[in-house]
């Protein structure tokens, strides 16, 4: 009764202006890519040309790499340890030239710490950042449940340092776009794009995790309701690109939609997987899987646990069902 439903989906939003970074890649990355070092996408520059080009490891990624992470460009003021982002500390600094307020929102951009950002005040946008990591747990984090928390062009950067990094940590976050990541960059992590609920990732690139003896890791992981991951090219895990535990109820509210997705190199396992344990879909939940673009075209654990799974192609143009 609750099996996938197929029928065409639609585009979430518009197409994202064009930002150049500076590539931060290890060999991991660089061996899926041409032998030169990218720089802008062969397309035209929209998202749309580079995706229908269906090439993955050309201009697709040529794509994120001129469009994620921060300015490198721009001036950052360096703070060691880590940044906390409060209401005391957005009054002090309100008017610094990095910190503003416009009506009911604060403005944060252009600092670069080696710890953790964790923002404990709402209605906050966060744009071009670095977290250059020396071993934080986290990139990002909140203590408060902070709402309306919008991160744009901003580069997590793990650096290998912290076997158990998982690079946003929002666990009791659960209404839709509760914080919300554009053309955002997450590298060197265990864990990618860490979804417990209320997260909405747009036009990311998460790459070259961290792996350790025996570690599962998945570019991103969505562990709750109301997550989005959209328009994300999530590469380089071994369990999965992504994977989906249902461990919190209602489960409900996912949508993975048009993202591209790829395993290590020498993995066969599946792109996307839902955990059996948690998957079969209560009345009234959707779990919708649609219009994804899959290196190798595979779904594992129990597809059931979907909703709909629709739209998705390998790099072949073959579809991808299960």
């Amino acid at each position: 009764m609750f099996g996938p439903t197929i029928y065409l989906t639609t585009a979430r939003q518009s197409m994202p202006r064009g930002h150049k970074q500076e590539s931060i890649m290890s060999r991991t990355t660089r061996r899926f890519q041409r032998a030169v070092a990218p720089v802008a996408p062969v397309t035209s520059g929209d998202w749309a040309d580079a995706f229908a080009t269906r090439d993955i490891n050309g201009d697709i990624t040529d794509w994120y790499l001129a469009n994620t992470g921060h300015d490198t460009s721009l001036a950052y003021q360096e703070i060691a340890g880590g940044l906390t982002i409060h209401a005391a500390w957005l009054t002090a600094n309100n008017g610094n030239g990095r910190v503003w307020q416009d009506d009911a929102r604060w403005h944060v951009e252009r600092y670069r710490t080696t710890g953790t950002i964790t923002v404990n005040a709402d209605n906050v946008t966060i744009v071009n950042c670095h977290v250059n990591s020396s071993g934080a747990l986290y990139a990002m984090r909140s203590t408060t449940n902070c709402t309306g928390l919008v991160v744009e062009h901003t580069t997590f950067q793990g650096n290998q340092a912290n076997p158990n990094g998982a690079t946003i940590n929002f666990p009791a976050a659960t209404e839709p776009d509760q914080v919300v990541f554009r053309y955002t960059d997450f590298s060197g992590w265990r864990a990618g794009i860490y979804c417990f609920g209320g997260i909405t990732a747009e036009y990311c690139y998460s790459h070259d995790l961290y792996f350790t003896e025996g570690s599962h890791n998945t570019g991103a992981s969505i562990r709750a309701r109301n997550c989005t991951l959209y328009r994300c090219l999530i590469t380089d895990g071994n369990s999965a690109a992504i994977s989906c535990y249902a461990e919190n109820t209602p489960y409900t509210g996912i949508l993975i939609q048009e993202n591209t997705l790829r395993l290590q190199e020498s993995d066969t396992g599946p792109e996307v997987i839902m955990a059996k344990e948690y998957a079969n879909p209560l009345p009234g939940e959707t779990r919708r899987l649609v219009g994804n673009l899959f290196y190798r075209g595979y779904v594992g654990g129990d597809t059931f646990g979907f909703t709909e799974i629709s739209g998705n192609i390998d790099i072949n143009g073959n579809p991808v069902t299960g």
